[in-house]
């Protein structure tokens, strides 16, 4: 079973002044949970962010959003089928 990580090391929640945005981070693993990139953006709400991740969702085999050091969700693609 590959390595997830707990947390998102690094990656603070904050207010953007001014807006009601919060920042998250969208990350993209490979099948066997290493990243092959991420994204750390503003998003008024986490259906927003949801919305936004989902669009790459079949190029990964995972795609985790979280919010400051907490994951909101990790979604799983469906592997191939041989």
């Amino acid at each position: 079973m590959p390595h997830m990580p707990a947390r998102c090391e690094g990656f603070a929640h904050a207010e953007i002044r001014g807006a009601d945005h919060m920042n998250y981070s969208i990350r993209y693993l490979n099948e066997r949970g290493v990243t092959e990139r991420s994204e750390f953006l503003p998003f008024e709400t986490d259906a927003a962010a949801g919305d936004h991740a989902q669009g790459d969702k079949d190029r990964h085999f995972i795609v985790e959003i979280w919010k400051g050091d907490s994951l909101l969700t990790r979604t799983f693609r469906d592997a191939p089928k041989n």
